[in-house]
């Protein structure tokens, strides 16, 4: 019995292992790393995603960030490059962020730039779109300043 009862913890042991630190190595957030987006200083550990949407009622922005410092997403207005919004992220615990969004206008396109400590790193285009709060997506957390 006792090997028995060995095996059964090895084996919850090392699933555990893989569903904590699998999903967030570097290595699986580039399988979903979006391919038209412009990579500008250093952005090999920060870049915009690329999902599936699980959801019917919302849509999500997502995006990696692996390394340190304050995060922020800048949205310009792509027609007239025109700086709109900047969301501040807080501090999480895993490097993958989901912000919530609802489109507001498919024909309209919005500039989203990523940035660490204050310097551009990727961007990408999106339809016009508006954050909403999810409360079903807790872990991403975020200020905004209207320009």
């Amino acid at each position: 019995m006792k090997s028995i009862g060995t095996i059964l913890l090895l084996v919850g042991l090392s699933s555990c292992g893989s569903i904590k630190h699998e999903p967030y190595s570097l290595e699986n957030a580039n399988q979903s790393r979006a391919t038209n987006q412009t990579y500008m200083e250093d952005s090999t550990l920060i870049f915009f995603g690329d999902y599936p949407n699980p959801f019917s009622d919302r849509s999500f922005l997502w995006f990696w960030c692996f390394r340190n410092g304050d995060v922020e997403l800048e949205v310009y207005d792509a027609s007239t490059d025109t700086l709109e919004t900047i969301y501040r992220f807080g501090r999480q615990a895993t490097p993958h962020y989901a912000l919530a969004v609802r489109v507001d206008d498919y024909s309209h396109f919005v500039k989203c730039i990523l940035c660490v400590d204050g310097r551009q790193k990727c961007s990408r285009q999106y339809p016009r779109w508006t954050a909403t709060p999810d409360k079903q997506e807790p872990r991403t957390s975020y200020t905004v300043k209207r320009k």
